[in-house]
């Protein structure tokens, strides 16, 4: 297989990487120069209440927490899943430094979690390219347990639009470290369950489709 063609992840695989990358994901994010704040801006685009509960797909150490916090309050709930013990070990020490007693994070693959309740929220965090190609078969499986009135969002990041020449180069870097592959188009599975609302910045290179469930 050559360096630019997709990897076909695997849930075992997908965790060992990202043990691998738990304490460099900070550093990782920095160069991919998101806009600042577009975590918070995205998140409202859920229009997440009070009292809300939210389900993290990808959590990792939970950068999330803290925009979904400010729309959920403490009477909210939040579970994060992510395939990686290292991250989700980060995480819940972010929270109990926090003291988010709210948030619950957990070791699991989210194609087979089967929660104990619904969501008004269920958010993708910058991991439905990472879970290519078992990303539809999630989407399909937790789409279930959004609460009528309640959202699905994928938020990721993509080659910009003058940039797309690049992607098989960028594939590589990829390759070896987030994992997943570029082409996919989360918002063609998404858009089989309702009409999509789509948000971007940054030349449309960073984005939020979310889907209401009526």
């Amino acid at each position: 297989m050559s360096n630019t063609a997709f990897i076909r992840n695997d849930p075992a695989f997908v965790a060992q990487r990202y043990n691998e990358l738990a304490p460099r994901m900070e550093a990782l994010e920095r160069r991919i120069r998101m806009p600042e704040g577009f975590r918070g801006r995205a998140i409202a685009k859920m229009r997440l209440s009070r009292g809300d509960r939210v389900l993290v797909l990808g959590c990792g150490a939970g950068p999330e927490i803290p925009d979904i916090l400010d729309n959920i309050g403490s009477e909210g709930a939040i579970d994060g899943l992510d395939l990686s013990s290292a991250s989700i070990e980060r995480g819940k020490a972010k929270c109990l430094a926090h003291g988010w007693g709210n948030v619950r994070l957990h070791v699991a693959d989210a194609g087979k979690f089967v929660p104990q309740t619904t969501y008004h929220g269920v958010l993708f965090a910058f991991s439905c390219i990472a879970m290519s190609a078992q990303h539809e078969h999630v989407m399909r499986h937790m789409w279930q347990y959004v609460a009528p009135g309640g959202c699905m969002t994928v938020m990721d990041s993509r080659m910009p639009w003058f940039l797309r020449w690049a992607r098989p180069l960028a594939q590589v870097y990829v390759n070896r470290t987030y994992l997943g592959d570029m082409r996919i188009r989360p918002k063609d599975c998404l858009s089989t369950f309702g009409r999509v609302e789509d948000y971007s910045e940054k030349w449309d290179s960073f984005y939020a489709h979310t889907v209401f469930k009526q």
